[in-house]
């Protein structure tokens, strides 16, 4: 059995390095930098959820899944128009960095207990996903119906404006002889 407490650290950073991989390279230095919601949430939801992972992982079935953490970089990841397989592959990334550097410690049943604790996630990720598309989608209809609805006001209103303006008496120059002058 492998002292995991002692290899997290080195496991989340090199998990984090391959999640950074996947991102364009002038944005890599700006997702490694500042930790602030608000100049870099995706920074930090990275963070968050790679470290609330690796607890879960360390702490095994007597911890309770949480996936809050998660929801955060599959939100930002799933509004940004990533595959499903690039949303939630950031999980099957840390199974590849597992087995790089447990492999060879770990026996083969608390690697097992291991990845399918990452399994777990993964599942519990892509449900995330899932939710979080159809609530895209249902915005997406909503918005459509709005402007339905504020084209369809325009048209009537401007149809009622044509009526009214249909009903009023023209006159036409000439029509009375003095062109239209006053006297």
């Amino acid at each position: 059995m492998i002292d995991f407490a002692s290899r997290k650290a080195a496991l989340l950073d090199k998990w984090r390095r391959t999640i950074y991989e996947a991102y364009a390279e002038e944005g890599r230095a700006h997702l490694t930098g500042s930790r602030s919601r608000f100049s870099n949430p995706i920074g930090l939801a990275i963070e968050e959820a790679t470290a609330s992972a690796m607890e879960y992982l360390e702490a095994g079935d007597q911890s309770r899944l949480r996936f809050d953490s998660l929801r955060e970089i599959v939100k930002i990841r799933t509004i940004q128009g990533w595959s499903p397989s690039q949303v939630v592959g950031f999980l099957q990334d840390l199974k590849i960095v597992l087995l790089d550097e447990l492999k060879s410690e770990c026996g083969t049943e608390e690697l097992t207990g291991y990845l399918l604790r990452i399994d777990r996630l993964m599942l519990g990720a892509f449900d995330i996903y899932s939710a979080e598309r159809e609530r895209l989608s249902d915005i997406r209809v909503n918005e459509s119906r709005r402007r339905y609805a504020r084209i369809l006001e325009r048209t009537t209103y401007l149809a009622e404006e044509a009526t009214i303006h249909s009903d009023l008496p023209h006159e036409t120059a000439g029509a009375s002889g003095n062109n239209g002058a006053s006297l």
